[in-house]
């Protein structure tokens, strides 16, 4: 999903590497994931929020700002 400075490797010798998947397609496939799943008061994830979110946690656990 993120792209990284290092060559990918396989696990095992027979096993395709899949290739980086671009930032369009992950807002869409969180998008669409989130109206099929989601039924609290947050119903629409965006990447964003998933920032803020994960910024939050690590706050709340003791992690300096």
């Amino acid at each position: 999903m993120f792209p990284s400075e290092r060559l990918p490797t396989a696990l095992g010798a027979d096993l395709p590497i899949a290739p980086a998947m671009c930032a369009d397609t992950f807002r869409r496939s969180l998008r669409r994931a989130s109206l099929a799943h989601l039924k609290g008061t947050v119903t629409v994830l965006f990447p964003h929020l998933l920032r803020h979110a994960c910024a939050t946690h690590n706050y709340e656990d003791g992690m300096p700002l």
